[in-house]
């Protein structure tokens, strides 16, 4: 696995933690106030939005829910879709949307997640026999139901149109406050090239972080730096290839 492999990723603490202060602090203590400072950092409305999808997607994970971090990875190209989660036969597609209390949410970003999940159900199951004929709905209707279902999540209202749409197009919707304090730190176990565990823990800023699926293989969630590493887990690395 490429997450255990180790090769330096100093660059990014760095811009961190200067070097002057480094000197003084163990790497336990480097590594804590290099998360403490990414996250406590003035965030972008862009890295505040990429922030609550991944608070969003780690209860999903809690939830047992492979989940996929489709906005980080696509950016402006997610059209909408922010995560995808499967459990099972279930897949999830979910929107987030981290606003002000003083802003509603309008039927436009409702009517986005629809057209983009009925794009995304028609390219998955390759339904095609509305092709024939003069109607989409007229051949499968909406295909939204406990197998397959949009989730639009937020912290604040929908306006009153908003909700209609959702309601007819069969939109689940969702209010969740954005918690900040939620643990980040992911721990993994994986496999080493001999097959025997290893166990890595990432950091927000790590390379392979969005991708790491480590609740599914039992590892876990925590808070702090010296905590991962009471549990057994060392830091992981970014891998540059073979250099």
């Amino acid at each position: 696995y490429l997450d255990d492999v180790e090769v330096d990723t100093t660059d990014k603490i760095d811009l961190l933690v200067k070097q002057t202060e480094q000197i003084q602090l163990s790497r336990t203590e480097i590594l804590q106030i290099a998360l403490d400072r990414y996250v406590n950092r003035k965030m972008s409305k862009s890295a505040v939005g990429q922030d609550y999808e991944r608070f969003i997607g780690y209860l999903y994970e809690q939830q047992g829910y492979k989940v996929q971090y489709h906005g980080i990875k696509k950016g402006l190209a997610d059209l909408g879709i922010d995560l995808i989660c499967t459990k099972g036969k279930e897949t999830l597609l979910i929107q987030c949307k981290n606003w002000s209390k003083s802003k509603n949410i309008h039927e436009n970003a409702i009517n986005q997640l629809f057209g983009t999940s009925m794009k995304f159900y028609l390219d998955r199951w390759e339904v095609n026999k509305y092709k024939s004929k003069g109607s989409l709905f007229e051949d499968i209707g909406i295909p939204f139901n406990e197998d397959f279902q949009p989730v639009f999540i937020t912290t604040t209202e929908l306006s009153a149109t908003a909700l209609e749409f959702a309601e007819a197009l069969r939109i689940e919707l969702l209010t969740i406050p954005y918690d900040r304090n939620y643990p980040r730190i992911k721990c993994n176990i994986g496999k080493d090239e001999y097959g025997l565990p290893t166990y890595i823990y990432h950091l927000p800023f790590d390379q392979k972080y969005d991708i790491t699926q480590n609740i599914l293989n039992g590892g876990e969630n925590v808070l702090t730096v010296e905590e991962a590493e009471k549990k057994g887990y060392r830091k992981a690395f970014r891998w540059r290839g073979n250099e």
